[in-house]
Parts: C-alpha cells; structure tokens; sequence
C-alpha cells in the first residue's frame, strides 16, 4: 500500500494519477494536512518515503504552475524510483491539447508553446527503443533488398554502413548499368543476325 499526504487539497488528484501510473497494482490511500511541513509526502511499499519542502518548489501565485511543479518533482522521483518513464511522462491523465490551448488563451507564441510543451512531455525510452528498432529493421530490409537486386553480397560490409539515400543512389545507378548492358546486347544481336529477303 502507498500513502500520499498532501498539505493542499489542489496537488492530490496529479499525485495520485502519477503514482498509480508508476505503481497500477498498488492501493493507494490519501489524506491532506494542512499543517504539516511538505508540500507531499510519500510513503512507498519498499519502505522508501518522499517528502517535497516548499522552497524546492517554484514560488509563484499561479496554482496551474505549482501544481505542475510539484507533479514534475513527484514524476522525477518515481521515475528514478522505478528505473521507467512514462509515455507522457507526467502528463498521465491530462489532455496535452488542454495544456496547448491553455497556452494560445496566455497569447504565447508557436515557438514558446512549443518550448513549453517539450519541457513538460517527455518520451518514453520505450518508445525510442521501439523507433530505434523499427529503423534497424528498414535499414537490414533495405540493405537485403539492395543486395538481392544488385548481387553485392560480398560486399556488405560497405553496404552496412550506407544510408538509405545512399542506397537508393547506388540500386539507381546499377539499373542504370544493367539497362545500358542489356542494350548493348540486344545491339550486338541484331548486328550479328543477318536478314534475307527473298
């Protein structure tokens, strides 16, 4: 079981969806206190416990700013807590379109929602294990297929190392060769072949 004390109502329903995000299986139980010292306080079922004083937190009068504070600073800890991130990271129960038209209504430009915005999600290393595989196996079909349409198996050490544009440049060029050779050819024949008309 997970306990999370908080000292405001307002950092309760972020902390939670958090938590339960990184511990789904966990009961989690809540209470606010508004006499004690930490923003949050959590107590984990390994034993390990949390606790966010408020001058580690952003001081600012905007409740939407220290509420995503505090969420990012509990986000940070559960993260490296469990050795995993989240596919949007702290962003777990929350509507990023909500947060970018938020930032439209505050009159921010493309360029600062954009900031922002990376600053707040965070990829997931899954996720760039998954985009990093997905590119090693175009990059091994490509390169199979390369080889099969141009025979340069004995050669795929350099193959290896070429990107696809590369590839795609070089299959060009040997259609191009093996075209021209292929007419050379049929040149050749008609050349040799005599016509007689009788």
């Amino acid at each position: 079981m997970i306990k999370i004390e908080s000292k405001k109502n307002k950092f309760t329903y972020n902390v939670y969806h958090v938590t339960k995000a990184f511990y789904p299986k966990e009961d989690i139980v809540q209470t606010v206190d508004e006499k004690q010292e930490p923003l949050v306080k959590i107590h984990l079922p390994e034993g390990t416990c949390f606790s966010l004083a408020p001058e580690e937190c952003v001081q600012t009068e905007d409740v939407q700013e220290e509420k995503r504070d505090v969420t990012k600073k509990v986000y940070q800890f559960l993260s490296k807590q469990t050795g995993q991130e989240l596919a949007w990271g702290m962003l777990t129960g929350v509507r990023p379109t909500k947060l970018v038209m938020q930032k439209i209504e505050q009159g921010m430009t493309k360029e600062e929602i954009f900031e922002s915005v990376v600053g707040e999600i965070k990829e997931s290393e899954m996720k760039l294990e998954q985009r990093n595989q997905m590119r090693n196996t175009l990059q091994q079909d490509a390169k199979e297929a390369f080889e099969k349409v141009c025979g340069k198996k004995s050669e795929a050490k350099e193959v290896e190392h070429m990107t696809l544009e590369g590839m795609q440049k070089e299959l060009k060029e040997n259609t191009k060769h093996q075209m021209e050779y292929v007419n050379e050819l049929k040149n050749k024949s008609i050349k040799n072949t005599s016509f007689s008309f009788e």
